[in-house]
């Protein structure tokens, strides 16, 4: 298992990119409209900062609550195999972290699952490549 980026959901999702265009990062964007729903920027040294829409965020979690008083930050971690993904899912789930999304074969062809540190509100995301 690798870290493999930092995804941050924006209401304003024009205005994070430019900030962090600002520190010379250049996005790939993806889905739908002029920037996508979705964008990512390689940084130096191999991670990937992300920044999706609450749109885009509600599709893979229905019950995905926004506030911008809260922690709207994700540190994604890459596994090797799909079956790793569940793996260390009940790992990190047998800590204390509490589940928000059960691993599933998510739409983008991923095994995805979603976990929260409840002490800090960071969402941790366990991937890997169908």
């Amino acid at each position: 298992m690798a870290l493999h980026g930092v995804g941050i959901v924006s209401a304003e999702k024009a205005l994070t990119l430019k900030i962090f265009e600002g520190l010379g990062l250049s996005f790939t964007h993806f889905g739908e409209g002029e920037q996508g729903q979705h964008s990512e920027a390689k940084i130096e040294g191999g991670t990937t900062l992300m920044v999706d829409t609450v749109d885009v965020m509600k599709k893979s979690n229905p019950d995905f609550q926004f506030s911008a008083d809260s922690c709207t930050v994700h540190l994604t971690f890459k596994c090797e195999s799909p079956p790793k993904v569940d793996e260390l899912f009940l790992k990190v789930k047998a800590t204390g972290a509490v589940v928000e999304k059960e691993p599933f074969d998510a739409f983008w062809k991923q095994r995805y699952s979603t976990l929260k540190d409840p002490a800090s509100g960071v969402h941790i995301d366990i991937f890997a490549d169908l």
